[in-house]
């Protein structure tokens, strides 16, 4: 039997669906599909981070993008000290400016930041007062378990 011969169910195997169950040309196998106009998320946040803020820098009013707003705000949490910002911020440099983080890169720039303010200072000053009282209180007290020790071998009297 030759290959013209054959019967049209013998092509049915692995690989081979039945004619009758095959997709016709041009026509898809997900007839519903993905609706035309639909988006991602990639396109949402894309479109949302394109959209004009207005910031306010060195005093004056500006109208920027979201993610021009995003990166002002994420660099002045990480200058107060914000570990989590400081993250996020090196992230962000790392992903998308690589050269940003290489020191011979860097151009040459002062940058003056005052990270402590009047309560910061108040309340570093009490937690040095408190850690000064407790280290006089544990001196003393090792003071007098010293000499409580001293009398008592002095008494000659043994644990025993």
């Amino acid at each position: 039997m030759s290959d013209k011969e054959k019967p049209e169910d013998y092509d049915v195997g692995y690989k081979r669906p039945p004619k009758h169950t095959r997709f016709k040309k041009g026509q898809s196998g997900n007839k519903k599909g993905r609706p035309k106009g639909s988006r991602n998320m990639t396109s949402i946040l894309a479109e949302v981070m394109a959209q004009k803020v207005m910031i306010k820098i060195n005093g004056r009013k500006k109208l920027v993008p979201l993610r021009e707003a995003w990166a002002h705000q994420l660099g002045a949490a990480a200058l107060r000290g914000n570990v989590r910002e400081q993250i996020a911020l090196m992230k962000a440099l790392h992903d998308y400016v690589p050269a940003a983080l290489e020191p011979e890169n860097a151009p040459p720039t002062k940058i003056v930041v005052n990270f402590v303010d009047s309560n910061e200072e108040m309340l570093v000053e009490r937690f040095k007062r408190e850690e000064e009282e407790e280290r006089a209180v544990l001196e003393k007290e090792t003071r007098e378990e010293a000499e409580l020790n001293a009398r008592w071998r002095a008494t000659g009297i043994d644990d025993e």
